[in-house]
């Protein structure tokens, strides 16, 4: 299903679920992060749906929600949403259902849930994390513009080639794994918004995230891409 009418990032409040007959497959880019067979399989069966709320920052929490920077150079300006001139935050649930027959089994053998929640300040600040599977890792959100990801030094035609909605805002996600080269280092560099999507008079508007993994590999650097499109299916919470 189309995203409502004037919904955007800075405002986001919905629920998504991942459109496999249009995006492109997830496997090359579990690959690059170390993704175990049995887990890319179940992402392969299983519905999985986004419930994303973006509301202002609360400044009691920012701690909890991203570190001040500290090793990587600074994004390129953050962009806030007039109607929210105080920082903003984004909390997403990423829940996995109808995993098939083997159920949550080979989730739980790598530490990995069905369920998760993520909170990250949208200023571009740096947060630290580990997760099972893909380990340590550090990363920066932020929101942007179509204007900003066509200058962007750290995106490619991959990236541009996004037909944004109009005067739409675009959030930015760049992570960086922490661990030893050798021991599977990556990154990644996303681009989430509401793209056009089909053509003609077919075309409508959904929530689309352009994504980039990268890694190095004895001296030879291995990428991938995968632009994902997702239905809007309600409210977060809804059924």
């Amino acid at each position: 299903m189309a995203a409502p009418k004037g919904m955007s990032i800075g405002t986001l409040n919905g629920a998504f679920v991942l459109n496999k007959d249009i995006s492109d497959p997830m496997d090359p880019i579990f690959i690059i992060q170390g993704i175990p067979y049995p887990v890319r399989k179940i992402t392969q069966i299983a519905t999985i749906r986004l419930e994303k709320v973006v509301k202002p920052l609360d400044p009691s929490t920012k701690s909890d929600v991203a570190a001040p920077a500290t090793t990587s150079s600074p994004p390129q300006q953050p962009v806030t949403d007039p109607e929210h001139p105080a920082p903003l935050q984004l909390t997403m649930t990423f829940i996995m259902s109808q995993l098939g027959p083997f159920g949550t089994g080979p989730l739980r053998a790598v530490g990995l849930a069905a369920d998760r929640v993520e909170t990250r300040a949208l200023d571009g600040s740096e947060y630290t994390t580990s997760e099972p599977v893909i380990g340590p890792s550090r990363g920066r959100w932020w929101l942007t513009t179509p204007a900003g990801i066509a200058q962007d030094p750290q995106l490619d035609a991959f990236h541009r080639e996004g037909r944004w909605a109009d005067g739409a805002q675009v959030l930015r996600m760049s992570i960086r794994s922490t661990r030893d080269k050798d021991k599977g280092a990556w990154a990644a560099e996303h681009a989430w918004g509401f793209e056009e999507v089909g053509g003609g008079e077919g075309s409508d508007v959904r929530y689309v995230a352009r994504m980039k993994a990268f890694r190095e590999v004895k001296g030879k650097k291995e990428e991938a891409h995968a632009r994902l499109v997702y239905d809007y299916v309600g409210a977060p919470g809804s059924g």
